[in-house]
């Protein structure tokens, strides 16, 4: 607690109190709850307990402190002369010790110089009187306490014997191959590597459980595992030696015992911990000895990448773990591994869990949560249904709470996530039609592989569907994509593929090569097409005019499409079973468009078809789930698109808390359909004609006409002219 904190607490005495005058025993019995004093105050040899009863009797009692004001305080407290004034002494005890922040430590010392004070008085007749204060700091200058050992490790069997530790289920195998390193006679430290969330950690304090219980060989029945703090130990340590000081106290304490087991969680950390300068002391180094001549037993835990990069470039203190690959376990393990924990959870939680939902929660967590690891993304789901259903004062947690929380950590719809759930499937290309106009083919190709996907015949290790959209420009491609990512709920991500015609270019999508700049550096280095899926597993992803992009970048894709995950230059895989990739092309359009003579166009039917065949080659085609040709659009379509284009803008004006609407009248709406629409260029000249003749003339009378409210009709007869009623 920092010393704002210890003034605001002692406020709060006061006025629990209902005291005019916050005093210097308001600010003692705030004082004692600081962890850094408490330690200091025991060391003194101070009663704790006696110490809080003597000021809580003394601040309670009327007769002697007068500290009330008639009919109780109501406002803020005031403080005394008493309190600025060790105050003022504290601050300038740390000036001259060279510090521009006052630590409890300051403010302790300075109360024990104040004499006539009830505050002062209980302090030394508890024991901590201002002699046996500064005896126990020792340099006051260097404001430093040397804090117990205990503090920076941690007794794990203990906290398995008070319940704080989860039992270890399963994991037969890692246990025995555990076991087997530390009953080695030299070397007998093991390096459990493994991905976050795989159950490393788990299975060092599931030791310490299976101990107490035990559940272990005879060699192990009368250890005890601790667990040692880096960070904590690295903390504060302002003073070279610090922290070597720190570390040995507890190494010396370990090696003394022989039945001790050390778990480092995140070892990769002992790694340069405590250096300084071209000093090569550090935790490693101290380490080492102890851990080759088998005086002290050792767990650690970290990450297949932090191990390559840091501890492995430590031959020496490699050379004394064995590495113990922790994989993430199956669906069948982990199903076991939560109902194992079921009752744990249902004791914290005060709930049930409904029979079905640790199932559903393990099976789900597969299927949609990609970027996690089993079991720990199942356990979490567990968890915050749990959670959910608590606070919302239920007893039971159902199997919607369980999709619920699945649908959060997923980002996308329960109906997606629920297979019984087909209310949003069911009209799926229904919807997607009122948005997309005359392309109903294409669409229902589309729908229907996502109906495939949807009741689980798909194979678990693709995308959802990989589809090439090809037709003439301003079809409705893109709006398609779009579309189907509205109706989802789900993310769309689009890449112009324009902007990867360079060869080199590739690296942009899955970072840059060792050796370049950018690799491993953020999203530049992991590159954009994975940063991107890697935040939203759960998506439409678009490739835009795909046809464009370097022959390189097309390679890259065909891993997607066949295996549905992707390798990044840092070494990092994404998964894609869960996405939707579309790609669009524009290929044998321009070629129909300009050999338009002779008797019409039949014979240029399958033109972008054949424009296709030429272009992909024959493995990028043999990975395409399906081509989805759009027609050309027609004057009905037109109509259509145009009514669309009119709702959007009233949508727009809307948006912005505008009471204005626009109508067009069939004069106005005929002539943009006919002048605004080339079979060659699609739909996009309707907009851009719609723009120029009646966006811009609409804003100038909204913004200059001072028009608030009604509807403008827009009509067309020499010219487009606009009413406002």
């Amino acid at each position: 607690m920092n010393i704002e904190g210890i003034l605001e607490r002692a406020f709060e005495i006061s006025k629990q109190f209902e005291h005019e005058y916050m005093t210097i025993e308001h600010v003692v019995l705030a004082l004692i709850k600081d962890k850094e004093i408490k330690k200091v105050l025991k060391e003194c040899g101070v009663d704790m307990k006696q110490l809080e009863a003597d000021l809580v009797t003394y601040l309670n009692d009327d007769q002697y402190n007068n500290l009330k004001s008639e009919g109780g305080n109501t406002g803020e407290p005031r403080k005394t002369v008493a309190v600025e004034r060790i105050f003022q002494r504290a601050f300038a005890q740390s000036i001259f010790n060279g510090r521009d922040k006052i630590s409890a430590i300051d403010l302790l010392v300075s109360i024990s110089n104040e004499e006539n004070t009830h505050g002062s008085y209980f302090l030394a007749v508890n024991g901590c009187h201002r002699e046996t204060l500064l005896d126990v700091l020792g340099d006051v200058v260097e404001g430093e306490f040397v804090e117990e050992e205990n503090d920076y490790i941690k007794n794990l069997n203990e906290e398995a014997l008070n319940g704080g530790i989860d039992p270890l289920i399963g994991r037969q195998q890692e246990v025995t191959d555990v076991v087997e390193i530390l009953a080695r006679r030299k070397k007998n430290n093991v390096c459990l590597v493994g991905e976050p969330g795989v159950g490393k950690t788990a299975i060092a304090e599931g030791m310490a459980w299976k101990i107490i219980n035990k559940q272990v060989p005879k060699t192990l029945e009368d250890k005890t595992v601790f667990q040692i703090d880096v960070g904590n130990m690295l903390a504060g340590t302002k003073f070279r030696g610090d922290f070597e000081e720190r570390l040995k106290s507890v190494l010396d304490q370990l090696e003394k015992n022989d039945n001790a087991i050390l778990f480092i969680d995140e070892i990769h950390m002992i790694m340069g911990a405590g250096s300084a300068g071209s000093s090569q002391v550090d935790a490693a180094n101290m380490l080492k000895p102890l851990l080759g001549k088998g005086k002290l037993l050792c767990i650690g835990a970290t990450t297949p990448d932090e191990f390559a990069s840091t501890f492995e470039k430590d031959r020496a203190l490699m050379r004394r773990f064995a590495r113990l690959d922790i994989e993430e376990t199956t669906l069948k393990d982990t199903i076991e591994i939560c109902r194992g924990l079921q009752s744990h959870y249902e004791d914290f939680h005060k709930v049930k869990y409904e029979e079905g939902s640790i199932e559903k929660a393990c099976e789900l967590a597969d299927r949609y949560v990609k970027n996690k690891y089993f079991p720990d993304k199942a356990l979490d789901i567990v968890d915050a249904a749990g959670a959910v259903s608590k606070v919302l004062g239920k007893k039971t947690v159902k199997l919607d709470a369980v999709v619920k929380q699945v649908s959060k950590l997923a980002k996308i719809k329960e109906e997606v996530v629920d297979v019984k759930d087909t209310k949003g499937f069911k009209n799926l290309d229904k919807k997607i039609k009122k948005k997309v106009f005359g392309q109903d083919e294409a669409v229902d190709k589309l729908v229907e592989s996502i109906l495939v996907s949807k009741a689980g015949l798909r194979e678990p290790n693709k995308p959802i569907g990989s589809f090439l959209f090809v037709g003439p420009t301003g079809v409705g491609k893109t709006e398609t994509a779009r579309a189907l990512s509205e109706e989802l709920d789900i993310k769309l991500i689009k890449f112009d593929m324009s902007e990867y015609m360079e060869r080199h270019s590739v690296s942009k999508l899955i970072g840059a090569p060792p050796g370049y700049v950018g690799h491993a550096e953020g999203e530049l280095g992991q590159g954009m097409l994975l940063s991107e899926i890697d935040k939203n597993p759960n998506c439409v992803l678009l490739l835009d005019e795909v046809e464009k992009a370097a022959p390189e970048v097309l390679q890259v894709l065909l891993q997607v499409m066949d295996d549905g995950r992707l390798t990044g230059a840092t070494g990092k895989s994404v998964d894609f079973s869960n996405v939707t990739l579309i790609m669009t092309s524009n290929l044998g359009a321009a070629k129909a468009e300009s050999s338009k003579i002779g008797f019409g166009e039949a014979s240029f039917k399958d033109t972008d078809i054949k424009a296709v065949k030429s272009f992909f080659t024959p493995e990028f085609r043999n990975r395409i789930d399906a081509y989805v040709k759009f027609n050309k659009l027609g004057m009905k379509e037109v109509n259509l698109i145009v009514d669309k284009i009119v709702k959007e803008t009233n949508e727009l004006l809307k948006v912005n808390d505008s009471k204005i609407t626009i109508e067009l009248t069939k004069a106005a709406k005929k002539y943009i359909a006919e002048n605004g629409f080339e079979p060659s260029m699609g739909a996009r000249p309707l907009k851009r004609l719609f723009e120029n003749e009646v966006k811009k003339p609409v804003s100038k009378k909204i913004l200059f006409d001072k028009i608030e409210e009604g509807t403008i009709l827009v009509d067309y007869i020499a010219q487009f002219e606009f009413t406002v009623k």
